[in-house]
This record gives structure tokens, C-alpha cells and sequence, in this order.
């Protein structure tokens, strides 16, 4: 359990990082991967999204 909580934290700094450089609104990454808004503001929390 405390490896996928890793993963999903890191998992989350890695989006944010990568939304940043981009210049990417958080809608268009959630279009893109077809997640919701709420899946998405969880992973960048690193909580689990399922």
C-alpha cells in the first residue's frame, strides 16, 4: 500500500511538472487522458483515483 501511494504522489508531481512546462490547462490534460476534473485533482494530490 505505501508504494502505490508513492507512485501515485509521484506520479502526480510528475503531471503537475509536466502541465507547467507545457502550458497546459488542467482541461485539456483531462480531455487528452480522459479523466474528470476530480480523478485529476486527486492524482495531483497523489490520492488513489480509481
Amino acid at each position: 500500500m505505501e508504494n502505490e501511494v508513492g507512485c501515485y504522489l509521484i506520479l502526480g508531481a510528475y503531471t503537475e511538472k509536466l502541465r507547467k512546462r507545457a502550458d497546459l490547462k488542467n482541461g485539456e490534460i483531462c480531455k487528452k487522458v480522459h479523466i474528470g476534473h476530480s480523478t485529476f485533482n486527486d492524482l495531483k494530490k497523489g490520492q488513489n483515483a480509481h
